[in-house]
């Protein structure tokens, strides 16, 4: 049997993992996907829902692929998204001198083939932090552009700024910190010029997931850290010693400046592994897509590894590459794909069932809004239960399903039957009054303001969101800086006010 060329290989290895990709989406409705895909129609002013808390970098490639037609949209990012995450891979592995093929293989665990593109942004975001570092490694100021894709791809990366800092050449690092900025200056001017602020998609990101969140902090979850190197974990443990073993040489036979040198390239991968853990760890709510980061490190280590194995146990190393595709097929095959909400004939049964009862125009208020934009469907986010009653008094519906979970009151049908249920499922439910029927309106408002109106009238105190407090109120020079580049003067906010 005719031996498969090293390109050859990574050919199969693309089309498997983008082929999984493809089927994933098309049996899964990702809550985040939708926010994406209606952001980019937003801006081709085909839709009423847009989230400012959403970085830019998913929504606009699908704005720009959308002139194939926006379902075919979907499916091209998902392929170019896999194309930039092989491209990566293969560039990674060839600065840090380890197998191309072996490097991919092992990159495409468990955790990156189920989270990678289910929501959309990961595995983009992964490969252009992988690139930062090629191009670190490098002594590139490319390095700051390909950072800064990353973190405008998922903000939770802008943990990874230090790593620009980290390269060998003082004028490489302000180069590369400058075009990292300047990367910037499109998505800062857009924000200021749609809300009056550079800084408020990244702070209405903030409050949702961290500030206003702090109340929910987890503890970490070290089996994540496990389940993000799944089957390779005894190849990373393994290749850790042998990265040990070589330190100890090298710094048994000169100084640390020498060490450094000799050893920049696994120091990065130590550094990308603080990182990524330090961030996990600032996140409040845990999550093991969150250590998607992890990929890199993890494929490194088992790379050296399976590369000393190989020497020495060739039978072994091809039993351990069968092995782990065989694992990840079949863990992948018990997995539940598919959309942990509802199917889509479920939410266009429930959107029919809004049509059988003339509520069409009407504004409609429901837990899983995105989702039914993306059907469709004009929706609002569902209100806090304070405000419930009134909001049904104000002439407003509720479309509310079971599986979403959130909001509390919503999953009470108890208190659901003190309601108007005009009608009702196992599976969503539309309350209302028919008396009235408010016109729908655009769901573009941040969460900051959303958040700021809640606030008000269940507590009658206002919210500070201005995004310079936000951000900064823990540093009275920045906050002020903050303002001052806003237009605002160089001042500190007198209203303090967090929920």
């Amino acid at each position: 049997m005719r031996k498969l060329a090293p390109r050859q290989i990574t050919i199969i290895l693309f089309l498997a993992s983008t082929l999984f990709f493809l089927y994933q989406h098309a049996i899964n409705t990702s809550w985040d996907f939708t926010v994406y895909v209606s952001n980019a129609k937003y801006w081709a002013g085909q839709s009423a829902l847009f989230e400012a808390i959403r970085p830019p970098v998913m929504p606009f490639a699908i704005l720009l692929l959308g002139i194939f037609g926006w379902k075919t949209a979907e499916y091209l990012y998902i392929i170019a998204a896999s194309l930039l995450f092989a491209y990566s891979s293969i560039a990674f592995a060839r600065a840090f001198k380890v197998n191309e093929n072996v490097f991919y293989l092992f990159s495409l665990t468990p955790l990156v083939l189920f989270y990678g593109l289910i929501n959309g942004a990961e595995l983009p975001s992964l490969a252009f932090l992988e690139l930062s570092v090629v191009f670190s490694l490098r002594k590139s100021w490319l390095a700051g552009i390909f950072l800064a894709l990353a973190c405008l791809s998922r903000y939770n990366l802008l943990a990874f700024v230090p790593l620009l800092v980290l390269q060998r050449n003082v004028k490489t690092i302000f180069q590369s910190i400058l075009a990292f900025f300047i990367m910037f200056v499109p998505w800062f001017a857009y924000n200021f010029w749609e809300y009056g602020n550079f800084f408020t998609s990244i702070a209405d990101s903030y409050a949702m997931n961290f500030l206003y969140r702090s109340y929910l902090i987890q503890p970490v979850r070290y089996e994540h850290f496990v389940m993000a190197a799944a089957w390779l974990l005894p190849l990373v443990v393994w290749g850790i010693c042998l990265l040990l073993r070589q330190w100890k040489s090298v710094l048994g036979k000169g100084n640390l400046l020498s060490f450094a040198k000799r050893e920049w390239a696994s120091l990065m991968i130590v550094a990308i592994i603080i990182l990524t853990a330090y961030q996990y760890a600032q996140t409040p709510v845990k999550s093991a897509r969150y250590l998607i980061s992890l990929a890199a490190p993890i494929a490194y280590f088992s790379a050296i590894s399976f590369k000393k194995l190989q020497e020495k146990r060739p039978h072994l190393a091809k039993a351990a590459i069968f092995a782990f595709i065989l694992f990840n097929v079949v863990w992948l095959g018990n997995q539940d794909t598919s959309n942990v909400y509802q199917t889509d004939s479920g939410y266009r049964t429930a959107i029919s069932a809004l049509e059988n009862l003339s509520i069409v125009d009407c504004r409609t208020m429901s837990n899983v809004w995105p989702v039914l934009h993306y059907f469709g469907k004009n929706a609002e986010p569902a209100p806090r239960r304070e405000l419930v009653n009134k909001t049904l008094a104000d002439g407003d519906f509720f479309l509310l399903f079971y599986s979403a979970g959130e909001p509390d009151w919503a999953m009470n049908r108890t208190f659901l039957r003190t309601l108007p249920v005009l009608a009702e499922t196992n599976t969503f439910a539309v309350i209302g009054n028919k008396t009235r029927c408010n016109p729908e309106r655009p769901v573009d408002r941040t969460y900051l303001s959303l958040t700021q109106e809640h606030y008000l009238l269940v507590h009658n105190a206002t919210l500070n969101i201005n995004p310079c407090f936000i951000l900064f109120q823990k540093n009275s020079i920045v906050e002020r800086s903050c303002n001052f580049i806003n237009g605002n003067g160089f001042v500190r906010d007198e209203n303090r006010a967090l929920p």
